[in-house]
């Protein structure tokens, strides 16, 4: 289904530029003075009869429900019957035209169908559509498909067409679309020879005709006729080519065309479908997913190639045929033939014997050195029993179509393979997206130079494939519509075929459409992060419209999402969230610089068109200043725009990651200064590493973290000790040993109270500041019993020296360690500097020492919550 636009073909043809670096071209907003008048799609010709049936397939490519109204007409161009048909958005419509007839009486009836898009409604190119002929009188039946033509009286047309290996004369439906009589110039072109005719036509009137004698056809009976006498001596047949145009040269007229070929004995009948040669952008013609050689969905049938080529041009063309498939896994192509053609002209070209893809991954370009539509050719692949005629049509390489709808079918028998072609010199994305009962599955294929790309619709379906985004299309959908674009045109073609290997169907569906980018949005249009990080807005996603020139940047939505374009991002505030990386892809990925919100523009561009869309990016800074048990507090500081607020969470973790803690807060806070506590009061036993304050804005954590590591050992008995003066003890004079480090007697006598504090086995202190003989300790070399001191000594601990911030252990506890600190809740921080005494057996006892030298004065301290440091 092709609907030719002539205003599209004409705008762009200077296309072509296309490896050169892009630049983002200005945003074009729409222009409130344009108006587009919707204009009807014509078939020239249908038959039906009892031996002939048509049928009308369309689709709607909009995003929402439209109407359309099918006229029939006689050949004389008056109505006899209309239906109105009614779209879901994406969806196909399959209209016999039998049905339309019989609400008129009529049981047989040849003519042409108008189809006029409700106005209302259509203000683009929304419809294809495609007339099917079926002859049933044959065995497999004979399939003419006629692609629905959309002529513009204000721009120039001139349609032209070939037939390779016609038998005898081609017929051709002549439709005046216009509301007033015209002429028709009909110039047939056969080997060595060439005649023109002229044929005047009433308003909407159809006229069949053979292309190259005298004369018109006026029923049904005449036509079907002329097509079974046509060429039965000529068994190899020969190529015929056929221009058609008017006194204007204005598009105010359709044509369409039947020929029987015939190849080595092989007849068959094929359609002829014109291509508007003044339309056309560039010299080369597309044919895409040829079936070559041995093809395995079409019945396993070995297939050639019938190719022809005609120069209507008054200067002599040089044509080259090339050929891509894939050879050892990769996309190739390669020139098959070269001839030279004479002004005037029509060939056939020898191919090879060509060995081609099973899956249909085969496609061919045929280039001239001449100008843009005056090389027209035309391709047909010859199987050897089912499909005796497999047709394709010819597009422009540079088509203004950058996309194609296309009503897909898996019922009955029926299979549907999209055929994708990429003819550019560069990597390219196909946007493909099959619609199906409401749902719309997007995928995207990125293609290689020279590569033909096939997609079986039964197998997405029955396999239940994801698309780009996880969506899968309904388990029992059997039919809907396929539709496909790249960012720009002149870059790939794409068809769908449609074929049954029980009846002989290969049913080529390749309506064009113009599809532009019209809009942008973003999948993530907010960020929050902190300073430091990375956040990412993106991506940036198309808003996609059906429009008539292919220049404008609006239109009506046929979707949103695709690939292939090219990016641009901008921060508007370097100093908060500048860009991180490259600035050319979907996504951006922005630098937390500063508190602060800025923000971002992403624009999305291809070579006509330059959509944007805004995001934010808000970075937020959560600091914490102290986090110290031994202070039993915790500082953290929130930096933000004011306007930003959020749930602030502190914890404290453990080495596991583990929370033991409850959280310390759990409030909405805005930027500020906040301080809290540990909660020693009800800190639960176990071992802490980190503290992590996370601030949460709009559902996005923000965190940081501070280390201080500690172990509460909760609650210990807490007692003192010290080294007692002699003379705060008293008592009278007791004899005593006294030794130096010698072990020599130094001394005799001490007060007996000093003696009873420092000796006695269940309290003594093990050590005092003597009157005589320095600070002594209990002595256990020289000799033993307690009344045996050394003098002159240095009092230490058994791991360090003694002061007020030192305290004494069990030695089979865990703080039995040089250097170990610990923090007793109400006392502060002191040092593991000795081991405990007589009075101190358990684990969870710290001794505190005094350098109050009193002998019997300190008392016992609170129990107190024990932290180690680390």
């Amino acid at each position: 289904m092709r609907s030719l636009f002539f205003i599209c073909f004409v705008a762009i043809s200077s296309l072509g530029a296309q490896d050169q670096p892009k630049m983002p071209p200005p945003t074009k907003p729409p222009d409130p003075n344009e108006t587009h008048m919707t204009m009807p799609l014509f078939a020239p010709f249908f038959i039906e009869d009892a031996e002939h049936a048509s049928t009308l397939t369309m689709v709607n490519e909009l995003k929402l429900p439209v109407h359309a109204t099918v006229m029939v007409r006689s050949m004389d161009g008056s109505a006899i019957g209309q239906k109105v048909v009614t779209f879901a958005p994406h969806s196909q419509q399959a209209v016999p035209i039998k049905d339309i007839l019989n609400t008129g009486g009529l049981l047989q009836a040849m003519g042409s169908v108008e189809v006029m898009p409700d106005p209302s409604e259509v203000q683009s190119m929304a419809i294809g559509a495609q007339l099917s002929i079926v002859g049933t009188a044959q065995s497999p039946p004979a399939y003419f498909e006629e692609e629905l033509l959309m002529p513009d009286p204000m721009m120039p047309a001139g349609y032209r067409a070939v037939a390779p290996s016609a038998a005898g004369s081609p017929l051709i439906a002549l439709l005046n679309t216009s509301n007033a009589p015209q002429t028709l110039a009909v110039t047939c072109l056969e080997t060595g020879n060439g005649t023109r005719r002229s044929y005047h036509l009433a308003a909407s009137q159809v006229i069949i005709a053979p292309a190259c004698r005298e004369g018109n056809l006026p029923d049904v009976a005449a036509a079907m006729e002329e097509l079974e006498s046509a060429g039965d001596s000529d068994a190899f047949g020969h190529p015929v080519a056929i221009d058609v145009s008017n006194s204007t040269g204005k598009g105010t007229f359709a044509v369409w065309g039947i020929a029987p070929t015939s190849s080595a004995g092989a007849h068959a009948t094929i359609s002829l479908n014109f291509s508007n040669s003044a339309g056309m952008n560039s010299p080369s013609m597309i044919f895409a997913g040829v079936p070559v050689g041995i093809t395995d969905l079409l019945n396993s049938e070995k297939f050639a190639t019938d190719l022809a080529v005609a120069n209507f041009g008054l200067k002599p063309a040089t044509v080259t045929v090339s050929f891509s498939t894939i050879s050892a896994g990769s996309p190739e192509a390669k020139t098959v033939a070269t001839l030279n053609l004479p002004p005037g002209s029509v060939q056939p070209v020898q191919l090879p014997d060509l060995a081609g893809d099973p899956g249909l991954r085969n496609s061919f370009t045929i280039t001239s050195n001449s100008q843009p539509g005056a090389v027209i050719a035309n391709l047909i692949s010859r199987g050897q029993r089912m499909y005796p005629a497999v047709q394709l049509i010819g597009k422009d390489a540079q088509d203004i179509d950058n996309g194609g709808g296309h009503p897909w079918s898996i019922a009955n028998g029926n299979e549907s393979t999209l055929l994708l072609f990429n003819h550019a010199a560069k990597p390219i994305v196909f946007n493909v997206n099959i619609a199906a009962e409401g749902t719309m599955w997007h995928q995207e294929y990125k293609l290689a130079p020279n590569e033909t790309r096939a997609l079986d619709v039964r197998t997405i379906v029955a396999k239940q494939a994801p698309d780009l985004h996880g969506k899968k299309l309904p388990v029992n959908a059997t039919a809907g519509d396929a539709s496909w674009f790249t960012a720009d045109s002149g870059n790939g073609t794409g068809r769908l075929l449609v074929s049954n290997s029980q009846i002989g169907l290969a049913r080529n569906f390749s309506c064009g459409q113009n599809l532009v980018l019209c809009g942008a949005y973003l999948d993530v249009a907010s960020a929050i992060f902190g300073v430091t990080e990375l956040g990412v807005l993106g991506s940036i996603e198309p808003s996609i419209c059906t429009a008539w020139d292919p220049n404008s940047c609006y239109g009506q939505q046929y979707g949103s999402g695709g690939g292939g374009y090219s990016y641009a991002w901008q921060s508007m505030n370097t100093s908060i969230a500048p860009i991180s990386g490259s600035n050319a892809n979907p996504s951006a990925s922005f630098y937390g610089n500063s508190p602060g919100i800025a923000s971002a523009n992403g624009s999305i561009y291809n070579n006509t068109c330059n959509m944007s869309s805004g995001g934010q990016n808000t970075v937020v800074n959560v600091q914490i200043t102290l986090a110290d048990v031994t202070q039993d507090s915790i500082w953290v500081v929130l930096s933000g725009d004011p306007s930003v607020s959020g749930i602030l969470n502190v914890q404290v973790t453990g080495p596991d990651g583990q929370s033991p803690i409850d959280p310390i807060t759990n409030e909405t806070a805005g930027p500020g200064t906040y301080i809290f506590d540990f909660g020693l009061n009800n800190i639960p036993i176990g071992e802490y590493t980190t503290v992590t304050a996370t601030w949460t804005v709009n559902g996005t954590p923000v965190s940081t973290t501070f280390g201080d590591h500690f172990k509460v050992m909760g609650a210990f008995l807490q007692t003192q000790y010290n080294t007692p003066a002699e003379s705060d003890c008293g008592g009278s004079a007791q004899a005593v040993t006294v030794y130096n480090n010698s072990c020599n007697v130094i001394g005799g006598t001490m007060l007996s109270g000093f003696v009873n504090r420092v000796a006695n086995p269940n309290y003594g202190t093990g050590s005092g500041h003597s009157q005589n003989y320095g600070d002594v300790k209990e002595e256990f070399f020289c000799a033993t019993g307690s009344t045996v001191f050394r003098g002159f000594q240095t009092i230490t601990g058994t791991l360090g020296p003694l002061n007020d911030s030192t305290v004494a252990v069990n030695t089979a506890s865990e703080l039995y360690q040089a250097g170990t600190r610990v923090f007793i809740v109400g006392e502060g921080v002191k040092t593991v500097t000795d081991a405990c005494g007589r009075g101190c057996p358990d684990l969870t006892h710290l001794d505190n020492y005094s350098t109050n030298t009193c002998c019997n004065c300190l008392g016992s301290l609170p129990s107190a919550l024990t932290i180690r440091l680390y």
